[in-house]
């Protein structure tokens, strides 16, 4: 393992996107474990620590979808991107089979705090888009499915599907606002 250079500039978890964004905000990257200051942390943790990127992570309570990279070298991958998308080296097949491989790959256990503001930032987002008020109820996928092709028979002059979602789900108590 490397000596360290100078102490890591936080010794407990991350408690919100906010700590994590500004975390991420610098053109290079701090290491945690030893307070080094990185282009992209990968090859270093696996080197200096022996620890992999989850393991960082889950330690650090870091989302899977935040980039262990500093600014500067993700705007040089996106520009990367571009030009190749642009010069045509890159074809849609190409980036379906991409997509279709990240689809497939295992997901990272997420961080708690990350999954509560998730669930509160959907809940605003459903408040703001002013959804039908039964859809609100709708817990699972069959029945917002169910719920919002009734609804939409229902919005065109067919009430038919509307009683037979009823019939099959119930019809929800409103909720006194």
């Amino acid at each position: 393992m490397r000596k360290a250079t100078t102490r890591p500039s936080r010794s407990s978890p991350f408690q919100s996107r906010e700590e994590v964004a500004a975390y991420t905000s610098g053109g290079d990257i701090e290491c945690l474990e030893c307070g080094q200051r990185l282009q992209y942390l990968a090859p270093h943790l696996k080197h200096a620590h022996e620890i992999t990127c989850a393991e960082y992570r889950a330690k650090w309570a870091i989302p899977a979808g935040v980039a262990l990279a500093g600014t500067l070298l993700r705007a040089s991958h996106r520009q990367n991107i571009i030009s190749l998308n642009r010069a045509g080296v890159t074809v849609c097949s190409d980036l379906r089979a991409a997509a279709d491989a990240g689809r497939a790959a295992p997901r990272q256990p997420r961080v708690e705090w990350d999954i509560q503001e998730c669930t509160q930032r959907a809940v605003e987002v459903g408040k703001a888009r002013g959804l039908p008020p039964r859809e609100q109820w709708a817990s699972n996928k069959a029945k917002r499915a169910a719920y919002s092709l009734a609804h939409y028979h229902l919005k065109r002059g067919n009430p038919e599907p509307m009683r037979e979602f009823r019939e099959q789900w119930g019809t929800p108590e409103r909720k006194q606002q």
